[in-house]
């Protein structure tokens, strides 16, 4: 099996062209900066807590400024609404509007509509 793996990669010319990809050295990563405080944040939703919280949250939606300051709090779900009151109450009215908010791509945080709420309420 193992002999005709090799001659089968051996053969295929998109396994030739892309095989040296593999086992290319890693490039330099390079850190992120913000020009002062309170300009950039990261959000992320950190999940499962077990056991649940005495008042049943299972979730942290966390932002973290890019200069090291952290805001979280416990949630039972991701909602739209969740999101929003969340980057009102604990970023915007304690530190203005930021220029940026990075968010994975998970569709919990990256939604439409919760794009369009947050520019709403800027």
């Amino acid at each position: 099996m193992e002999k005709d793996c090799f001659i089968f990669v051996w053969k295929c010319r998109q396994c030739q062209v892309n095989g040296d990809l593999i086992h290319a050295p890693p490039s330099e990563l390079h850190p992120m900066s913000a020009p002062c405080s309170f300009v950039a944040w990261g959000m992320n939703v950190i999940e499962p807590i077990e056991p649940k919280a005495s008042n049943g949250h299972r979730l942290f939606l966390v932002a973290i400024d890019y200069f090291k300051w952290v805001e979280a709090v416990t949630i039972k779900t991701v909602t739209k609404k969740v999101v929003v009151d969340f980057v009102n109450s604990n970023i915007i009215c304690c530190f203005g509007i930021p220029k940026t908010i990075i968010m994975d791509n998970a569709a919990n945080l990256n939604s439409h509509l919760t794009t369009i709420r947050l520019r709403e309420s800027c």
